[in-house]
């Protein structure tokens, strides 16, 4: 995560939040979430600044707008996807409210798999 230009402080919450996933399909999620926003650093803006929002990562960019990473390759369904399903709702009602919402991330960013 050196390449997002994060501070210390919001790489360790990043972190904490990761480390107590409950099983290795949330732990997947963190990996995949940290990937978009490597890729989003590197390809598009720079990341200035990570916060954790609940289970939500917002993360800054230097260009002003905020990202909310949210990978779903397969749609595991568990505790944590189910709580940020809840927070972000449907896409059309984020778009409503002046979100960007992209899909899908990996062809416009470089994942590593």
């Amino acid at each position: 995560m050196d390449s997002l230009h994060a501070s210390e402080a919001a790489r360790d919450a990043y972190l904490n939040a990761a480390t107590v996933a409950a099983d290795e399909i949330e732990a997947n999620f963190f990996v995949n979430m940290a990937q978009i926003l490597r890729g989003y650093g590197e390809k598009q803006h720079p990341i200035t600044g990570i916060t954790m929002v609940g289970p939500l990562t917002v993360a800054q960019a230097k260009a002003g707008p905020a990202l909310i990473p949210f990978a779903l390759d397969q749609a595991v369904w568990t505790a944590n996807a189910d709580t940020l399903s809840q927070r972000l709702k449907r896409k059309r009602e984020l778009q409503a409210r002046g979100f960007t919402v992209v899909e899908p991330v990996g062809r416009r960013l470089d994942i590593v798999g």
